[in-house]
């Protein structure tokens, strides 16, 4: 509702703005497809800081943290106006070049289905946040996470086709592409499993009644369940599913990689990559059900949770390496091998004899499955849920409030005979 009123006011302003804009179109100097975009940018980008400011207002529910939200929200929107401001001066100012660009209109592409997935996000996430208890709050999230990856592998698909097209040895490229893809997937289903993993385990019987029924929706769409079990298993199927298909396209390309990205260096990448995910993710879920079997943890202290555990690893053994004489300049060892951010960049920087990769291979995978074998009877526990049925009340009531439709004839016969009876 508060959406609405705001794009109601959008559009106020908006026809009050626009025959004055489009006004200075006939003194020359604008031309039309700029004033078109910079419209389209000042409505777009009004609609996503509205759905943002609502989502933050809907999270901050104490008086003292909205008083610090408030505050950030409005320097927030100060800089917002501030590169509003850059952005519509660059856009005046090189528009009537770049249009001629069919690169322009492949980046406008991808940024509009991005806008398009994030506010769908965005929103779902504000309405959960006002949502009864029993709601199911969760389902729609992760498919909006699934519209936002199937978005991500077109535009990966569609730079793949360009650099293919533009050169003529493009397929030497795509290793790099893949890496940069493959770290994009592991940093976002990364930040998103950490909030997906701090859900609560306890379904209400609002959401039993709605799970899916036949053998077929539970094998495809239980992944849709809330829970912090399924939600954990929905993050590594989705990146386990780009990095099988980053490392098939590596294969089956037949490229030979470039000096500064072999195509040994991108496959240990993409590997190491996925096993810091599900590692990090499975033992910090293993963390937060642990907290919860004395406290109450909700998802803004697990994700506070899984931070924490990502900190440790990676401050715990730089400072003993830095506060080792025999280690402190020695650079990267094994000892930082819990170190995902080092680790992945000595490895793309000085190659795999640098971190010894060899060994990481083995190391880092193992890890990663033993987090996910240690997670598998809990998960499997919340996949096992099945519907249950209705209460006779809801049944009579969902009756009354939608009745079934009166018969109609279905042939000239019974209206005659309908006729003869009255």
């Amino acid at each position: 509702g508060k959406l609405a009123s705001a794009t109601v006011q959008m559009l106020v302003y908006l026809c009050a703005v626009s025959p004055c804009i489009a006004f200075t179109f006939l003194l020359r100097g604008v031309d039309a497809i700029t004033l078109a975009i910079l419209l389209s940018v000042a409505v777009l980008g009004s609609l996503a800081l509205s759905i943002v400011s609502l989502l933050i207002g809907a999270v901050a529910r104490v008086k003292n943290t909205q008083v610090v939200i408030s505050v950030g929200l409005v320097l927030g929107l100060a800089g917002a106006f501030i590169l509003a401001v850059m952005l519509g001066y660059a856009i005046i100012e090189e528009g009537s070049y770049v249009y001629r660009d069919p690169e322009f209109w492949l980046a406008m592409s991808v940024l509009a289905t991005l806008y398009v997935t994030t506010f769908g996000l965005v929103h779902s996430a504000a309405a959960a946040q006002i949502a009864f208890i029993s709601e199911n709050r969760s389902s729609p999230l992760r498919r909006w996470m699934l519209a936002q990856q199937a978005c991500f592998c077109g535009w990966v698909g569609g730079f793949a086709y360009a650099i293919y097209a533009w050169q003529g040895n493009g397929m030497n490229e795509w290793p790099m592409l893949m890496v940069l893809a493959g770290g994009v997937a592991a940093g976002y289903w990364y930040v998103m499993g950490t909030m997906l993993t701090g859900e609560w385990p306890h379904l209400s019987r609002r959401v039993q009644r709605s799970l899916p029924q036949s053998t077929t929706g539970r094998a495809f769409l239980s992944l849709f369940n809330p829970g912090p079990g399924t939600g954990y298993l929905f993050a590594v199927s989705n990146l386990t599913l780009l990095i099988a298909a980053a490392l098939v396209v590596i294969a089956a390309s037949g490229a030979v990689g470039t000096p500064w990205m072999p195509i040994e260096t991108a496959v240990y990448f993409l590997i190491l990559a996925w096993s810091y995910v599900v590692a990090f993710l499975g033992f910090g879920r293993l963390l937060v059900v642990t907290m919860r079997r004395w406290v109450y943890v909700p998802m803004a202290a697990a994700f506070l949770l899984h931070v924490i555990l990502l900190l440790t690893a990676i401050g715990v053994p730089t400072v003993i390496q830095l506060t080792s004489r025999q280690l402190r300049n020695s650079g990267y060892t094994l000892l930082q091998m819990s170190n995902p951010i080092w680790t992945l960049y000595e490895l793309l920087d000085r190659g795999i004899l640098a971190v010894e990769g060899n060994t990481l291979i083995f190391i880092i995978p193992a890890a990663a499955l033993m987090a996910l074998i240690l997670n598998m009877r809990s998960v499997a526990t919340e996949l096992l849920h099945h519907r249950i049925a209705a209460p006779v009340r809801v049944v009579e009531e969902e009756a009354e409030l939608h009745p079934a439709p009166a018969a109609k004839p279905s042939s000239p016969w019974e209206v005659e005979d309908a006729e003869q009876a009255i």
